[in-house]
């Protein structure tokens, strides 16, 4: 029976293995999945392109070392995390009290307003013309309550009443001489009309509404540092992995050439390329253990964790299932779509939206301002009797007298340049920023466009560099029968291994760019939250 090596490839980068085997097993072709290499399917095995050697698969991808205590973090309990403890989101819902308290006072200005004012005076004198002198003295109090009410047309209710009651030593009995006033004032010109009265709190309204998008955009914003952040973290893991694995091969291929030497197949100066390989791999693993220590840093520090929190992240990142939470069945909505869904969901768009009616609002005050100011005032008072037998509130209603009052009050700004100036410093801003929003509509139909043909590209790179780990595998696995055979030189054997070494990492940035890029898609459509079902409550 002729013995043949078969190569059994195991199911992470770089970690290949020769054995001996008897009869011949037929190898069949391998197809590419979006995240895996697949064996035959006799074999019921995947390749995992993921490159975490294969002796530690089995253990959680660590930052540091493996602690029993140590916050083991999924994906989407890192970014549930974030939402509670992230320094800008917690700012914003502290700003939120003041904004929402804001709405309450512009609503307030159309809702009744009441008042109470008093007053007390002592009076005191003395009389000295005759032989003997005399002192005189008085006790008063006013107690005036008002009630007023602006309503959406500009009219201005007010109901007042005077209640002074005093007393003078002359007599006995206190004196209470109430009044009732009932007020009325219409603006005529300036000031009229529901547009003009109702600017402020519409305004205020407006900037409610930017401020809930504000807060929207500040969450979607730290959601989308959270997914960069942990994903980067995953590629540092990834990439000490891959360095790892290369360093044990390296270090094989010297344990191999070492044997050759001594059984005479191989010249001792061509160990020393071996050993130089070795050596700069060891340099390389410092320089990702460093990259490591960053990512996760910056990852602590988004969600808010002290810089010493020891985390663990999942055995295996399942990128396929985060890429299907921004895209749903592998499939991209059509250019077109997107750009007219990205106009009604963006929120920058949205903003300047609002702020294009608030502007336009503005400039309609400002018109007003140089109208004529021409009021309506009517008034109508009833007063109480001012003896002291029938003194008191009652008196008020029996007492036959009565006031009423109407005027019209006219004021004219002759060449008011401060008016004109106003009306033009509105119409400027507001053709700004016509024309802002006009430049951004393009800006975001190019962009949308621009980062659609990007996510089509990078899932497209992520299957041919897989493609490509497939094939460097086989280069891999030839090349080192061939050397075992002394039919290629240690230098052809570390250039594949290079080579696979290269891929295995350009298969993990491909496939982080992948995940950013359907991030950065989501965020401009203004999908992120609704995509991980989060809901705002403002």
């Amino acid at each position: 029976m002729v013995e043949i090596l078969v190569l059994v490839i195991a199911p992470v980068a770089n970690a290949i293995e020769i054995k001996q085997q008897g009869p011949v097993i037929p190898v069949e072709p391998v197809t590419i999945a979006l995240s895996t290499v697949k064996k035959p399917e006799s074999s019921q095995q995947n390749l995992n392109l993921q490159p975490v050697a294969t002796k530690t698969e089995k253990q959680s991808i660590s930052t540091g070392s493996v602690e029993q205590n140590a916050l083991k973090l999924t994906f989407k309990e890192a970014i549930f995390l974030a939402l509670r403890n992230n320094a800008k989101i917690q700012s914003a819902e502290i700003a939120r009290i003041s904004q929402k308290y804001a709405v309450v006072v512009a609503k307030h200005s159309f809702q009744p307003h009441y008042f109470l004012q008093g007053s007390y005076q002592y009076f005191s004198s003395t009389d000295n013309r005759d032989r003997d002198s005399y002192k005189h003295s008085a006790n008063a109090f006013d107690v005036q309550p008002k009630a007023s009410l602006l309503t959406p047309y500009g009219t201005e209710l007010g109901l007042s009443m005077n209640n002074p009651i005093s007393k003078d030593d002359r007599y006995r009995e206190w004196k209470h001489t109430p009044s009732l006033t009932f007020e009325i004032t219409q603006p005529l010109i300036r000031g009229f009309g529901r547009d003009v009265v109702e600017a402020s709190l519409n305004n205020v309204l407006d900037t409610e509404e930017i401020n809930k998008l504000h807060l929207k955009d500040t969450v979607s914003d730290t959601i989308n540092t959270v997914i960069y952040d942990y994903i980067n973290l995953a590629r540092a893991v990834e990439a000490l992995k891959i360095s790892q694995v290369s360093l044990k091969s390296y270090q094989s291929f010297v344990k191999r050439a070492k044997a050759l030497i001594e059984a005479g197949r191989m010249a001792k100066n061509d160990i020393i390329q071996i050993e130089a390989q070795v050596a700069w791999q060891d340099s390389i693993i410092e320089d990702h253990k460093n990259e490591l220590m960053q990512a996760q840093g910056k990852l602590l520090n988004t969600l808010g964790l002290d810089n010493q929190t020891n985390i663990q992240l999942p055995e295996v990142i399942n990128y396929d299932e985060i890429a299907n939470i921004f895209m749903e069945k592998n499939t991209l909505p059509s250019v077109d779509i997107c750009k007219k869904f990205v106009l009604t969901s963006n929120t920058d768009y949205r903003i300047l939206g609002i702020t294009l009616r608030t502007l336009g609002r503005s400039l309609l005050v400002a018109k007003d301002g140089t109208n004529w100011k021409l009021d309506l005032i009517a008034s109508a008072t009833r007063h109480g009797k001012k003896d002291y037998e029938d003194s008191g509130i009652n008196n008020l209603f029996k007492n036959k007298e009565h006031d009423e009052k109407i005027a019209l009050n006219l004021n004219i700004s002759i060449d008011d340049v401060n008016a004109k100036k106003a009306v033009i410093d509105a119409q400027v801003s507001l053709d700004q920023a016509k024309v802002s929003y006009h430049q951004l509509k393009r800006q975001l139909e190019l962009d949308i466009a621009t980062i659609h043909n990007s996510v089509i590209n990078a899932k497209k790179q992520l299957g041919l560099s897989q493609q490509a780990l497939k094939l460097q595998y086989q280069s891999l696995a030839a090349a080192e029968l061939k050397y075992n055979a002394g039919r290629v030189s240690s230098y052809e054997l570390l250039t594949n291994q290079k080579d696979l070494t290269m891929i295995n990492q350009r298969v993990v940035d491909n496939q982080v760019n992948y995940i950013n890029m359907l991030t950065a898609f989501s965020k401009m459509l203004g999908e992120t939250l609704s995509r991980l079902d989060i809901k705002l409550t403002y």
